[in-house]
C-alpha cells in the first residue's frame, strides 16, 4: 500500500476521532509498506549473494587448474574474498530481519535500523571498490614472483599501469555505486522518505 493511501487513511480521521487506535493503525499500514521494501532487499540480497558465490568460486576453480597450479594464490584471494562477502550478507540479512519486527514500535525501530543498513551499504560499495585496485596490484606483484610475463618494467610502464588502475577504479566505483543504489540505495531512500512524511503527518 502506497504512502498516499496511507495518508488518505490520516487525512479521512475527524480531529474527534484521531485516538490511539486510529494512530496505532496508521502505524500498522505504514509497517506493512516498510515490509514489502524491506523483502525486496532481501531478495536482492539472495540474488547476489548467489551470483557472488558462482563468480567468486569459478575464479577460484579455475586458478587452481590453470597453469599447472602455478596461480594457487590467486584462488585463495577469491575464497578468502567469498567468505568475506558470505559473511557481510549474513550480517546484513539478520539487519533485515531486525527491522521486520512485529512487537517493535515502528517509527523508533526502523529509524535506528536504518542507520546501521546505510553504513552497512557503504561499507559495502567502498570495500567493493576498493577491491579493484587491490585485486590487479596483487595480479602484478604476483606475476612478477612467479616470473611470467612481468619482467622488469620501466618508469613509463609503471605510469600506465597506474593511470589504468586508477580508471578502472573512478570507473568501478560509477558501476558499484549504481548497482548498490539499484538493490538498496533507492529503497532506503523510500523506507526514510515514508517515515519522514508519516511523522510529519502526525504531528
Amino acid at each position: 500500500m502506497e504512502l498516499e493511501i496511507l495518508k488518505q487513511i490520516w487525512d479521512e480521521a475527524d480531529e474527534s476521532s484521531t485516538t490511539k487506535y486510529d494512530r496505532e493503525k496508521l502505524w500498522f499500514l505504514a509497517s506493512q509498506k516498510s515490509n514489502d521494501l524491506i523483502n525486496k532487499m532481501k531478495r536482492n540480497l539472495f540474488v547476489e549473494l548467489t551470483l557472488v558465490i558462482i563468480s567468486f568460486c569459478s575464479v577460484a576453480v579455475y586458478y587452481f587448474i590453470a597453469f599447472h597450479g602455478a596461480l594457487s594464490e590467486v584462488s585463495w584471494v577469491y575464497m578468502t574474498l567469498c567468505a568475506f562477502f558470505i559473511v557481510y550478507f549474513i550480517v546484513k540479512y539478520r539487519l533485515l530481519q531486525k527491522m521486520q519486527c512485529f512487537t517493535c514500535q515502528v517509527k523508533s525501530h526502523l529509524e535506528t535500523q536504518l542507520v546501521h543498513l546505510q553504513k552497512l551499504v557503504r561499507f559495502y560499495l567502498i570495500s567493493g571498490t576498493a577491491m579493484i585496485p587491490i585485486l590487479l596490484i596483487f595480479f602484478f606483484w604476483l606475476l612478477r614472483e612467479k616470473q611470467l610475463y612481468i619482467n622488469m618494467m620501466s618508469r613509463e610502464q609503471i605510469a600506465y599501469f597506474i593511470i589504468y588502475t586508477t580508471v578502472i577504479t573512478i570507473f568501478m566505483w560509477f558501476i558499484n555505486k549504481w548497482w548498490v543504489n539499484k538493490l538498496y540505495g533507492r529503497h532506503i531512500q523510500r523506507l526514510r522518505s515514508m517515515l519522514k512524511e508519516m511523522s510529519e503527518e502526525n504531528m
